[in-house]
């Protein structure tokens, strides 16, 4: 199904129209709403490709053109950017076909390596724009895209910002609720480079398993639904956004315990650090932040989600447990053997198995 100017808003429709000589536009894409996000393909090079038109007049939004300047193996490529007038601008990128991170996260569970892999890519990206004098903003799942070779890239830009010397950028727009930090609800229209560290700390957490429902609802206590179910339309967001608000100014957003128990204690400290209340109290550059996944990376086990439980492979053994009537059952292989129950072992926990197979891989 094509993607007619009907479709467009009236202040993107005269570009669009302009763009349709070299752009055949397949699909309007719903996540986001910030803008007006298309897919399409160039018609001369038979190129599958992703537009954006977005608000950028507020004199701190990146220029377009400079978006196409950015060079680096974690940030999506700009072919093309321009402004449409003193508001609007649009950018076009390749359309990354293997998908976004939140595809990832609705298949199947991530290792915990892999999941310190594909965060560490996110944060060298992250990293790079912090240096060229950018924050993003509104780095979240659908706004990571996997490569072909299966790298990730950090893309949609259009809340990128320029920052100030001392690290941090003023702006009018907001996006993403769920995702803002404490500090942005604050009235002084100010986001810190501390915000990014923020957001991708929030990214870590949601592909190592922890429990991040998209459900509006979800956030909500039982009396807070009650309100909303009370309320329509706009009455009803307003509250909801509120309540949400509420919840991440107390810090009460992640639940550590909601993720897996194979998952290392110093990943759940870079988590606590990088989504810390207060902002100074974070990690002060997405640096430091990678110093510390670094560090943490040569340490951890080798778990994978397989057959229905993690396991952890290590050489030449490896071992998975079954949480049973009877209690916990660990079992061993050797290479490419067949698995053996562990014996003469009395464990009461999840986490007591966890422990038990780090050390004997140790």
């Amino acid at each position: 199904m094509t993607v007619s100017a009907d479709d467009i808003p009236e202040e993107f429709r005269k570009k669009f129209k302009d763009l349709c000589e070299e752009i055949d536009f397949l699909k309007k894409f719903s996540k986001g709403a910030n803008g007006v996000t298309l897919r399409g393909v160039n018609k001369l090079l038979g190129r599958p490709v992703v537009v954006k038109f977005y608000y950028y007049g507020d004199g701190v939004h990146v220029e377009p053109a400079i978006l196409a300047k950015l060079e680096s193996p974690n940030i999506l490529k700009v072919d093309t950017a321009g402004a449409i007038d003193a508001e609007y601008a649009y950018f076009v990128t390749r359309h990354c076909e293997s998908g976004d991170l939140d595809d990832l996260l609705e298949g199947d569970k991530v290792s915990i390596r892999e999941a310190v892999e594909v965060i560490k890519q996110v944060a060298y990206g992250g990293s790079y724009l912090h240096a060229q004098g950018y924050v993003h903003r509104d780095l979240k799942p659908s706004n990571i895209f996997q490569n072909v070779d299966g790298s990730f890239v950090i893309g949609d830009f259009g809340s990128v910002v320029r920052t100030q010397d001392t690290g941090y950028a003023n702006a009018l727009t907001k996006h993403s609720i769920i995702y803002r930090p404490p500090e942005d609800f604050d009235d002084s229209n100010t986001y810190f480079r501390q915000g990014d560290v923020y957001q991708i700390g929030i990214c870590l957490y949601q592909v190592l398993g922890g429990y991040f429902p998209y459900e509006v609802a979800e956030w909500l206590t039982p009396k807070e639904k009650k309100t909303l179910d009370s309320l329509e339309g706009f009455d009803a967001s307003i509250f909801a956004d509120q309540a949400i608000e509420t919840r991440i100014k107390k810090g009460k957003i992640l639940n550590l315990n909601t993720l897996p128990h194979c998952v290392p204690g110093k990943l759940k400290r870079i988590i606590k650090k990088a989504t810390h209340l207060d902002k100074d109290k974070r990690y002060q550059t997405i640096a430091d932040f990678i110093a510390d996944m670094n560090n943490a990376d040569s340490l951890i086990v080798n778990w994978r989600f397989e057959d229905k439980t993690w396991t952890a492979h290590g050489h030449p053994r490896s071992y998975r447990y079954f949480n049973t009537a009877n209690g916990i059952v660990i079992e061993k292989r050797k290479l490419a053997g067949s698995w053996r129950k562990e014996r003469n072992l009395s464990l009461y926990s999840e986490q007591e198995a966890v422990s038990w197979i780090v050390g004997a891989i140790s």
